[in-house]
């Protein structure tokens, strides 16, 4: 699974819909990304914000390394990252490249590589032989997912849900081809598996709050793709599988919020979503829900 056609390209008003309806990521996140890269032994020279798309999570690793790299395969998106930063930095180092591709890298020079809503839209492979190339020995890779909220009211969660999975059987459709993509997507980094020649055994999976059953497949896929889009787990025999909830990610939000989420995603013209969404406007009417955004944070050690 490759292409062009599977990586966003955004432009400016893309950008802003995006920063506007995603999690603003806590800071606890990533406090457990550096807690574990210097637990590991990780050193804080260079690191790599693989994916950055316009660089919405940047600012929040950089100042702790002497150097970064911002990568994307969209070179709209790149433009988009340096608009944003707005300063120049020496430390920083732009690209115009696919995960996959880390043949301009110096070959073991990078302490930490990043990827937040990413690696389903790569040839994970290719994309972990990339992450090998660049990652020094003892350095870290940290793979994040995030972006599909809970409500914590069972009625507007249940119709959230079917607009959900109207908007993932359309995107199916539209890609047949892609399934890895969708594989990979419905199940953040459970089907992603890392060899042991190359990485530390066991592998940190850590799952916030996952409640009520909730799962990223379940949340993503429905019934009728179950046989199209198998679930697939590939983890390591020591990986180490963590759930816990944070209130950190907790919010209040209304139907002008969620329909700022649900814009972040690229939506076609579709009668049925559409009258889902309807729906879904007049059940919550304009009161505010408390809501949570489940999250996934996957880390593992280069040998």
């Amino acid at each position: 699974m490759s292409g062009e056609d599977i990586y966003y390209k955004g432009d400016s008003d893309y950008w802003k819909a995006y920063r506007e309806g995603r999690p603003r990521v806590p800071d606890s996140y990533f406090e457990r990304i550096l807690e574990y890269h210097a637990r590991n032994g990780g050193e804080f020279n260079v690191w790599h914000d693989m994916g950055a798309g316009s660089a919405v999570h940047t600012r929040r690793l950089a100042p702790k390394f002497k150097k970064t790299i911002i990568s994307d395969s969209g070179e709209s998106n790149i433009e988009a990252a340096k608009s944003y930063l707005g300063e120049k930095s020496d430390s920083y180092k732009f690209r115009v490249a696919k995960g996959e591709d880390a043949s301009d890298l110096e070959p073991g020079s990078v302490d930490l590589v990043f990827g937040a809503n990413m690696m389903h839209y790569t040839n994970v492979d290719e994309t972990l032989r990339a992450v090998v190339h660049q990652l020094k020995p003892g350095g870290t890779l940290a793979l994040g997912g995030f972006g599909i909220p809970i409500l914590l009211d069972p009625e507007l969660q249940n119709l959230w849900t079917q607009i959900s999975h109207r908007r993932f059987e359309l995107t199916f459709e539209s890609n047949r081809e892609a399934t890895g993509l969708f594989i990979q997507a419905s199940s953040p980094h459970d089907a992603v598996s890392f060899d042991t020649q190359y990485f530390r055994p066991g592998a940190l999976r850590l799952k916030f709050n996952e409640r009520d059953g909730w799962s990223w497949r379940r949340c993503m896929v429905p019934a009728s793709l179950d046989e199209s889009i198998p679930h697939v787990k590939r983890f390591g025999k020591e990986d180490e599988i963590v759930h816990e909830n944070n209130e950190d990610w907790n919010f209040d939000a209304d139907v002008t919020v969620m329909r700022k989420i649900l814009e972040t995603f690229p939506l076609k013209p579709d009668p049925v979503r559409e009258n889902l969404w309807r729906q879904f406007e007049a059940a919550f009417g304009d009161k505010k829900v408390s809501a949570t955004w489940p999250s996934a944070l996957t880390l593992v050690t280069k040998k």
